[in-house]
């Protein structure tokens, strides 16, 4: 086999007796892997499958709970596994002192969809023949399937009904989900942005009427609005769509409000004019700061994610901090990257008007899901 076709047959095994924890680990491996998924309840299963040459797995996910009457060291060495072992352990296991594996994560249960991220993207290291050059960067864009838009459902805290949709775009190659960020970093530099907004925006038009009846947010960059004819492209989208400006965010980091750039502010006023609500995505600084919003803004998202870490987990700002943002001067607040029951019932607490969404609530979804969570 050569080292192409087995990385398009590159394939993840995943081991548990527990279905609520196996259900709840294959739920995060699906929205991030597109390659092959093999699960078994029970480990002469696994074996089985490790011990097949047809079936290549190069990641073995596995309860530890499952080897408490059976040596995980003899056993591995027993199958002959080469890859990555994964083990899932409950608060009060203990690791063997001796585990035979070069590459070993060790995630806490239940776990959580970034535990995966790194678990399950394309390693540079292991990347030599599909390095982010302007080779490769021009074949992800002419594949249609290299390139897919999912939708974030996000929800109002205090009915917990839908609220809308954040648009995302994803990058995969070969059965492997690349870093979003990673690529969109690559194609600024070898001069791609203007190739790949034509092919986001002529993509997201073939969608956006299933939009028609909620709301939907765009990412969009400061480079975005300053190297070619965003003003243009938006307003033939609208064209195209016949959808209201006003059932759409845009989402900009802060620092595009605050640019120095008259092209850059201009373009922002052009776009509100339009009838957009304009939004600073994943806002990480002081919330006092806040209070001096220009008031073009509608909308600031706080990452739950970028804040404070304690050793309980993450907390939230604290509640006199948002009050006066949220209520005093009407603007939104969305707690993004939702991941626990805590960060959760916290972000309701603290404003009943607030915006919800993260992988707790709802994982991003393909556009057939959207039209079936806007039903209920």
């Amino acid at each position: 086999m050569t080292m192409s076709e087995r990385n398009q047959n590159k394939g993840i095994l995943v081991c548990d007796s527990d279905n609520v924890s196996l259900n709840n680990t294959l739920k995060c491996l699906h929205y991030i892997w597109s390659g092959h998924i093999e699960e078994s309840t029970t480990l002469l299963r696994a074996q089985e499958v490790l011990s097949d040459p047809k079936q290549p797995i190069d990641i073995f996910i596995v309860a530890l709970a499952e080897f408490v009457h059976i040596d995980l060291a003899s056993w591995l060495l027993g199958t002959g596994f080469k890859g990555h072992l994964v083990l899932i352990k409950n608060e009060d296991d203990t690791l063997p002192s001796f585990i035979p594996s070069e590459h070993l994560t060790t995630l806490q249960r239940p776990v959580k969809l970034t535990d995966f991220t790194k678990t399950c993207a394309i390693e540079s290291s292991n990347r030599s023949d599909k390095k982010l050059d302007a080779s490769f960067l021009s074949e992800l864009l002419n594949r249609r399937d290299a390139l897919s838009i999912e939708f974030q459902p996000q929800y109002l805290a205090r009915s917990e009904k839908l609220w809308g949709f954040e648009c995302l775009t994803r990058f995969q190659h070969n059965g492997a989900k690349f870093d979003t960020k990673e690529v969109i970093d690559a194609l600024e530099k070898h001069g791609f942005m203007d190739k790949f907004s034509q092919v986001f925006f002529k993509r997201l038009t073939e969608v956006l009427p299933a939009f028609m009846r909620t709301r939907l947010s765009l990412n969009l960059s400061l480079y975005n609005i300053e190297k070619y004819d965003l003003l243009t492209v938006i307003k033939k989208m609208l064209s195209d769509t016949n959808i209201s400006a006003d059932k759409i965010t845009l989402e900009f980091d802060a620092s595009a409000y605050f640019s120095s750039s008259a092209q850059a502010i201009t373009l922002l006023c052009e776009l509100k004019a339009l009838g957009f609500d304009m939004a600073i995505d994943g806002y990480e600084g002081d919330i006092s700061n806040l209070k001096g919003l220009p008031l073009m803004i509608d909308e600031v998202k706080l990452s739950v994610s970028h804040t404070r870490k304690t050793a309980g987990g993450f907390v939230l700002p604290e509640m006199e901090s948002i009050v006066p943002l949220s209520k005093n001067i009407g603007t939104r607040i969305v707690f993004a990257e939702i991941e626990q029951y805590q960060q959760y019932k916290r972000a309701q607490k603290m404003s009943s008007e607030a915006i919800l969404q993260g992988y707790y609530l709802a994982p991003p979804v393909g556009l057939s899901e959207v039209a079936e969570l806007q039903l209920h």
